[in-house]
């Protein structure tokens, strides 16, 4: 009879430390915990004075000193690669969660959110059976039910998936109205994809991927707020279905918070309207959708429950680690379009939870579990106010620039961006510039200003394009920012605006 040891020893690999091999998960968290607050110390100084710790790397000296490293030849030890690797990235990442940050969708992570990733990555945990997840798929199906439940659906009724964001949610919400208007006996080609000017672009481009014509993808018109418009939605829906008849309309793409206006579609008048003539409605609220958690604003979210699905960002406006978002279905029969069963994983007749029945991603990390300890850590109110409070700094930047004669505001927030532009005193007389003219060097102007302070370490802001004008953007979505925050990003907008300026008149006169 063999025999065996009564503890198992893990045996050493040649080359290798496996986490949970002795000390070294201890001491792999140890030592990344230190180069982690090396980067997030400068953050919390009493007076950041940038986005990123080293400002001394420019793009050519990043390269070269990464050109220099040989893969090839491993450095030994943990230790050394951190070392390395704070030289190489980590002393000059850009820091979200620092005042001198307002330019995209990126957001300050929370605590417990940090240590759910951290405890998701250290068990490796995947999802998408029962006998890989257990406890994991039942913490994800319960958010999916509760975010359901939010909206006014009936939980018992929905479903949903976790996914990598919301270009894949509005992948798979496409891909299931897809489904069902050709199981109706409609044609590919006649397939007609409805959403606003302003939606996001990965509606046009999951119509592509799914093999729709290019005319297939319809943009209704908007308003001055950016929201689609019912009166352009009525006469696009009547024109294909009751005059032309010879297109079946697969989906209406709703927007929850666009990405320049954060403008929100009329989504119960819009779901009424689609009702009628059986289209199925998506909501792509992977902005917005953190307005579900607030007392004073869910409102502007009335009628997402009438939707067939929803898409949520937590790892835009519910402050967590990249990757977390997800799909959410009201009815649980949409599955039927999206399921695959295969004998090795999800067999047809297995009854237990495989979460592999939900979603187009086969292996999936247990992303849910960083919300989930921000729901149990936190709560949901204290997520949705943090996020208010961006919408509130949103507001008080737009009243603040109205302060700076030489700032234009596009349009008052509706969420956390808010759009405006540098108007330089042009060199030269009136005359010699047409409004043509004008606006290129406006423009120019804007963009020379964005990375002017971006090269400097001082200020990063986005930028967009609005009827050929160059707007300067901020996204905030950091709830610490302050009044002063702001006033000192726009007086550095203005001083960069001015030496743009006098740069340009200065190359004018030497041309002359």
């Amino acid at each position: 009879m063999d025999s065996y040891p009564q503890k198992f020893v893990p045996q050493a690999q040649p080359g290798l430390q496996f986490l949970g091999d002795g000390y070294s998960h201890q001491h792999a968290l140890s030592s990344a915990g230190q180069t982690l607050n090396q980067a997030l110390a400068p953050t919390f100084s009493p007076s950041p004075e940038t986005f990123c710790p080293n400002k001394d790397l420019g793009v050519d000296e990043l390269s070269a000193a990464f050109n220099a490293v040989e893969i090839d030849t491993p450095l030994g030890s943990l230790d050394e690669a951190l070392k390395e690797l704070n030289d190489l990235w980590v002393s000059h990442a850009i820091r979200y969660d620092s005042p001198r940050y307002l330019a995209h969708l990126n957001c300050p992570i929370t605590a417990a959110g940090f240590a759910g990733a951290t405890i998701s990555a250290g068990l490796n945990t995947a999802v998408e059976s029962w006998d890989q997840g257990r406890g994991a798929a039942i913490i994800e199906d319960q958010i999916i039910k509760w975010f359901a439940a939010s909206a006014g659906m009936n939980a018992n009724n929905a479903t949903g998936t976790f996914t990598s964001g919301g270009t894949q949610s509005n992948l798979q919400a496409l891909y299931t109205s897809r489904e069902k208007a050709l199981n109706s006996g409609s044609s590919l080609d006649s397939l007609r994809v409805l959403c606003s000017a302003e939606a996001h672009y990965s509606i046009a481009r999951s119509a592509h991927i799914l093999g729709l014509p290019k005319e297939a993808v319809i943009t209704i018109e908007c308003d001055s707020s950016g929201a689609l418009k019912i009166s352009s939605l009525r006469r696009t829906i009547n024109s294909l279905i009751e005059t032309d008849g010879k297109h079946t309309i697969a989906c209406l793409a709703l927007t929850a918070g666009t990405t320049d206006l954060g403008a929100i579609d009329p989504i119960a008048q819009a779901t009424q309207i689609a009702q009628q003539h059986g289209i199925y409605v998506h909501v792509d609220c992977a902005y917005g959708g953190a307005l579900l958690l607030s007392d004073k604003n869910q409102k502007l979210l009335s009628g997402l429950h009438q939707a067939n699905s929803f898409s949520l960002d937590f790892h835009k406006t519910f402050f967590q680690p990249v990757a977390c978002s997800a799909l959410i279905y009201r009815d649980l029969t949409e599955l039927e379009h999206v399921t695959w069963h295969s004998d090795y994983l999800n067999p047809e007749t297995d009854t237990r939870l495989n979460l592999a029945n939900r979603s187009l991603q086969t292996t999936r990390r247990f992303d849910a579990l960083k919300l989930w300890l921000s729901l149990r850590a936190d709560g949901p109110k204290a997520l949705g106010q943090a996020f208010d409070r961006c919408c509130e700094i949103a507001t008080d930047a737009a009243e603040l620039i109205h302060e700076f004669p030489e700032l234009e505001l596009l349009t008052t927030p509706t969420l956390s961006t808010v759009l405006f532009r540098f108007l330089p005193s042009l060199p030269g007389s009136p005359s010699s510039h047409t409004c043509m003219r004008e606006t290129e060097v406006i423009n120019k102007i804007n963009d020379a200003i964005r990375r002017q302070l971006f090269n400097a370490n001082e200020l990063v802001i986005a930028s967009t394009r609005r009827n050929g004008k160059t707007y300067l953007k901020f996204t905030i979505l950091n709830p610490r920012l302050t009044k002063d925050d702001i006033r000192y990003a726009l007086e550095k907008i203005c001083a960069a605006g001015t030496d743009e300026c006098a740069k340009l008149q200065s190359k004018e006169e030497i041309d002359d």
